[in-house]
């Protein structure tokens, strides 16, 4: 016996002494730390510190006088900067340890290349108590050349990266309204459905439209309660789908109409957006409890819908895409999205993203806009236009919070076929290495909402043109087919009710088996790429197994949703145990050159093994196949194109049709 325990220890010597031998192999989408962030505004490299709380302006507050341009700004802990005027100079970087507040009674600016926020700082542009009442704008511009990966290996600088708390509150406004009375072709004047708050002469808004890609921004002139004055002719017709039973329009559609003016503005430099390798970021990371509410995010994010590639870096820290030759011709680092909160744990605080808006140019490519990544956020009245991978985004599968009345505009997306693993291949053949130690690549094929898990509840939202689709739920986990990761789970006691269903008691459950809530949510105009398996809705991955393994388990609920003007309706894979209630389904007029290529479906349920869904209230009309049913579902009033749906096979049949669902509620 003795004998064998000292051969076993002698072979893990030698396989330990073997391996400490052997070159480090590259960090791959590290999970940032505060000593990935400290480097990139260092105090001992600061050429100005404040020495006394004060306002900016004044030359006592710092140990030089006021800073000059492309100084490089420390606020210690305990002091309180005040911006209290517009600044011209553009710096390097500010770091701030204390509290930097923008005066809120007053036009402020702070124009910079990076801003860092370390954890026991504070940011406030702006709080519930004092909103801002004038103009503030904080601007990332761009000082010359590449990010130095001397001392960014993360490509983190360029933007705002905080683990402090951020406060942003501008003025309230109305962030969108819904449009039932289609404007005339030529006309200068929207009719709202209701009137807005705070909109105003000089601000900016957007139309959705009928058809993908011919939404309009005007400028507004005047208002009068629901009626708005533009400042120039409606170019666009638009027209709601018309029921061939009636003759008239579908009841109950509309379009919409989305502010996207704020008077607290995030943004980069003019001069560089539109250039996604020179554009900023807002990453607020690993802590909870910022307060965002009706700020301007403008032209803000890097990572494009290109197939992304995390930072190569290797022993010491140093950042070299020459690791792994010739797999990487161009690096497209992923997580360096427009509004990010990152990895603060789904226990944090929660956040709040209100009344808000974020746009960038068309065309610009970017993959993702607001984004919750194994956080606790709340997203609520926001606008996004323009992001063409996914507008609203989780990311892991363990996040918790909502999207709660958001609307999603226009997205071009990648033209590939499948969200899924790491697609440059010839990283697989190069660098098997690196290749299986990557994360999922997904959201990059022109989405509103991309929701992976069902931790965050999804309620009242609208999707517009998009590419792809206008909702996705998509829990697949992350270390499906890739080794050398992890498995995300969800904290068991972060479900309803403590989660008492899952028995015997366990503290984490897998993402694809956490009941999701989806309801009164609209998505238009979709589908309209080249790949035919893109829908108004879309559930795919989850609780396909939920039957066997927890048949105690609450149903998914998706309910109260209205999809028209797509090729698709509701697509389902790989997923079941879902109750689908008071769902309408209108496929409408298609635009575009694929739009009416190959078939069309109204709402297809996943067969595979089972799904064991309840199908109640729904109507389908327009597609070339209504409903396809799975086994072990239930129908109970479901019309397909005006008629009853009578499903064949072992499915259990409906009784006699109710009333046509009606539509979810208009803003």
């Amino acid at each position: 016996m003795k004998s064998r325990f000292w051969l076993r220890a002698v072979l893990c010597g030698a396989a330990v002494f073997f391996l400490l031998r052997q070159p480090l192999p590259p960090v791959l989408s590290p999970i940032l730390t505060a000593q990935d962030v400290n480097p990139l505004a260092p105090t001992s490299r600061a050429t100005v510190v404040a020495t006394r709380s004060g306002n900016w302006s004044n030359a006592a507050t710092w140990d030089a006088g006021p800073p000059q341009r492309s100084a490089r700004i420390w606020i210690p802990s305990g002091m309180t900067v005040t911006i209290d005027r517009e600044l011209e100079e553009s710096y390097e970087w500010v770091r701030v340890d204390g509290l930097l507040r923008f005066a809120p009674d007053t036009n402020t600016s702070l124009t910079l290349e990076t801003l860092v926020v370390e954890h026991h700082g504070t940011l406030e542009i702006g709080t519930v108590r004092e909103p801002v009442t004038a103009r503030a704008v904080l601007t990332f511009q761009h000082r010359g050349g590449p990010i130095d990966h001397i001392y960014d290996p993360f490509e983190l600088s360029r933007g705002l990266v905080a683990t402090g708390r951020v406060e942003m509150h501008g003025e309230p406004r109305t962030s969108w309204v819904s449009v039932s009375e289609i404007p005339q072709v030529d006309t200068l004047w929207l009719t709202l459905d209701r009137a807005p708050i705070g909109w105003a002469p000089g601000d900016t808004v957007v139309l959705t439209s009928s058809r993908y890609g011919e939404d309009e921004t005007f400028q507004i002139l005047s208002v009068d309660g629901a009626s708005v004055r533009i400042d120039r002719p409606i170019k666009n017709a638009r027209q709601f789908p018309v029921d061939p039973r009636t003759g008239s329009a579908y009841e109950g559609l509309s379009l919409h109409v989305g502010n996207l003016s704020r008077n607290v503005v995030v943004r980069t430099h003019p001069d560089y957006a539109g250039q996604p390798k020179l554009q900023g970021h807002v990453m607020l990371m690993h802590r909870g409890g910022h307060s965002i509410k009706y700020a301007a995010f403008e032209n803000l994010g890097r990572t494009s819908i290109d197939p992304v590639t995390d930072p190569l870096v290797g022993a010491g820290g140093v950042r070299d895409p020459s690791l792994c030759p010739p797999a990487i011709q161009s690096e497209n680092i992923r997580g360096r999205y427009a509004v990010h909160f990152h990895m603060a744990s789904p226990t944090s605080e929660q956040s709040i993203v209100e009344g808000s808006v974020l746009v960038v140019g068309r065309g610009s490519r970017l993959k993702i806009g607001y984004i919750n990544h194994s956080s606790n956020v709340v997203f609520k009245d926001n606008v996004g236009v323009n992001i063409d991978g996914s507008t609203y985004f989780t990311e892991e599968g363990d996040e918790l919070g909502a999207f709660i009345n958001n609307l999603a505009i226009y997205s071009v997306g990648s033209k590939l076929e499948h969200d899924e693993q790491p697609r440059d291949v010839s990283l697989k053949n190069h660098c098997p290495e690196v290749f299986e130690r990557r994360r999922l690549d997904v959201g990059h094929r022109g989405h509103g909402f991309w929701i992976h898990g069902g931790g965050v509840a999804v309620t009242g939202n609208v999707a517009a043109e998009h590419d792809a689709s206008g909702f996705i739920i998509w829990t697949r986990a992350l270390d499906y087919r890739l080794k050398n990761t992890f498995r995300v789970q969800f904290p068991v006691a972060l479900l309803p009710g403590g989660g008492q269903w899952v028995l015997p008691a366990r503290p984490m459950l897998p993402i694809a088996m956490v009941p999701f809530a989806f309801q009164n949510n609209t998505s238009y105009v979709q589908a309209h790429g080249d790949n035919g398996g893109k829908a108004a809705f879309e559930v795919n991955y989850h609780s396909i197994r939920q039957a066997q393994e927890f048949p105690n388990a609450p149903k998914n609920v998706f309910s109260g949703s209205l999809g028209w003007n797509s090729r698709n309706g509701l697509l389902t894979t790989y997923s079941g145990w879902i109750r689908f209630d008071r769902i309408r389904l209108i496929k409408g007029d298609l635009s575009g050159p694929l739009a009416n290529r190959g078939l069309s479906m109204g709402m297809n349920l996943a067969t595979q093994g089972g799904n064991h869904n309840a199908v109640s209230n729904v109507a389908v009309d327009g597609f070339t196949t209504g409903v396809r049913p799975s086994t072990e579902t239930t129908f109970e009033n479901v019309l397909v194109d005006g008629a009853p749906y009578f499903p064949q096979g072992g499915e259990t049949p409906q009784p006699a049709p109710g009333p046509t669902p009606s539509p979810p509620p208009r803003r």
